[in-house]
């Protein structure tokens, strides 16, 4: 195969190197960007991901970016997203003991934001919990819910979707600017009718990260600003809510 580009390269334990390998992003026809494991000490070479074949589970299909991952603060998982072109943008885990992949995000789901990275606005990464914005691929008009997992334990039957916008038949609705709350007991999230903050009104609404019922904080302003904060003992939101003149007033939510 032609290698012309390699990056992320990083050592598990003082045995085992990874990193990414594959053709030019300029040259989409060759195939897809792969994952590999180098052995030192038995000098083998392994790739563990295999994005370029065909019938390679869970893939079919897809390129892995290497500006698109994390480890998980205790050093056992790795993290990454695969952006598998007209299925969408998924998240899969690396076990760094055992080798293997499985994917975290649902079948038919399209992560939002993600090109080759979470972005900020759609994902937010706390000490063991995760959570990421996600829509049904191909879906008109777009309705996307919050997803959270336990980053430390790898396993994707940790996954829960926190809000259910999809099966309440809400026609249109876009969510952004995701906080975990330092105690990880909630996530926040802003959402509307809009993909831009600035078009019309929106919400501010916390989820338990255990499950449940989904609690309105303010569905009255037209714009709430995205620099709003938990307090550090998890007790409200801080944020700013206004109008579109850039006229806010600053509100405490419990």
């Amino acid at each position: 195969n032609m290698v012309d580009e390699f990056g992320g390269l990083q050592w598990v334990g003082d045995d085992d190197l990874l990193f990414w390998a594959g053709p030019n992003y300029k040259l989409p026809s060759l195939p897809a960007t792969d994952l590999f494991r180098y052995h030192r000490g038995t000098a083998t070479l392994s790739n563990l991901s295999n994005s370029g074949a065909d019938l390679a589970a869970p893939w079919s299909g897809g390129t892995l970016e290497w500006d698109g991952g994390w480890r998980s603060p205790n050093g056992r998982y790795l993290y990454m997203l695969l952006d598998g072109g007209g299925q969408g943008t998924s998240l899969h885990v690396l076990d760094l003991q055992t080798f293997t992949m499985l994917r975290m995000s649902p079948l038919g789901v399209d992560i939002t934001g993600a090109e080759s990275q979470l972005d900020d606005d759609f994902a937010s990464v706390g000490k063991n919990l995760v959570t990421f914005v996600g829509t049904k691929l191909a879906q008109t008009p777009v309705v996307e819910d919050v997803f959270v997992f336990d980053q430390q334990t790898g396993d994707p039957t940790s996954l829960k979707q926190l809000t259910q916008h999809q099966a309440s038949g809400t026609s249109g609705v876009y969510v952004t600017h995701l906080r975990l709350s330092p105690d990880q007991a909630y996530v926040s999230y802003t959402y509307g009718s809009s993909s831009k903050e600035t078009d019309g009104a929106r919400v501010l609404a916390i989820s338990p990260t255990a499950g449940g019922a989904a609690k309105v904080l303010d569905a009255t302003s037209q714009t709430i600003d995205e620099s709003y904060t938990w307090t550090p003992g998890s007790d409200a939101v801080i944020y700013a809510a206004g109008n579109q003149d850039g006229q806010y007033t600053l509100l405490r939510a419990d």
